[in-house]
């Protein structure tokens, strides 16, 4: 489920709060950490339920694999239904 979550991650289409808005999904586009808006970014970089180390930057594509695998919500649809 990696390999999934990178591709989302790496085409910046993954199901996160601005993907709810463009769609018109009835989903909050608020984080679950409760900063306002769910970006890329903001869950790379400062989401503060994802584990990482201060000041982390993926230089590389193993970095991105390990943060993924790290946090297995990162990049997932908020709902459950078996796929994503």
């Amino acid at each position: 489920m990696v390999a999934v979550r990178l591709f989302r991650c790496i085409l910046n289409h993954a199901p996160i709060g601005l993907y709810y808005e463009r769609f018109n999904i009835d989903e909050s586009l608020e984080c679950q950490c409760g900063f306002r808006w769910q970006t890329h970014d903001h869950v790379l970089l400062s989401c503060t339920k994802l584990e990482r180390k201060d000041n982390w930057r993926p230089s590389y594509l193993k970095d991105l694999i390990n943060f993924l695998e790290k946090n297995p919500s990162a990049f997932t649809f908020r709902w459950s239904c078996g796929v994503g």
